[in-house]
């Protein structure tokens, strides 16, 4: 079930259908767009996904199940956990820029103060 799927679906709410399919092909979405640097897509996907999980998890797991279920936590955590890698990166990238802004803007104040 696509992203537009999900969100295009009308009656019932749209995460009763939900599989482990599409809660592992939409992490996989997640992960592309953030190693992609696409941030608004990443949350737009991690909103629409969230559902979806709370309803796959909330369901009983069979004994015979339980081995696929915790493959498929341990994929949503190992990608979760390398977005969240991807996400600390872009953020320190932008606390980089930011001090050199604000060294910048310093000077700049420094300067038109010595030359008034």
């Amino acid at each position: 079930m696509s992203t537009e799927a999900i969100n295009e679906s009308a009656g019932a709410a749209p995460y009763q259908s939900a599989s482990w399919e599409d809660v592992l092909a939409m992490t996989q979405e997640m992960l592309h767009a953030a190693k992609s640097e696409l941030w608004e897509r990443v949350g737009e996907l991690e909103a629409a996904r969230h559902p979806l999980l709370h309803a796959v998890m909330d369901r009983p797991v069979t004994a015979a199940d339980a081995r696929t279920v915790a493959d498929n936590i341990h994929s949503v955590v190992d990608a979760d956990n390398e977005i969240q890698q991807l996400v600390r990166e872009r953020l320190s990238g932008l606390q980089t820029q930011l001090t050199g802004m604000r060294k910048t803007r310093r000077a700049s104040l420094a300067y038109a103060r010595g030359s008034v």
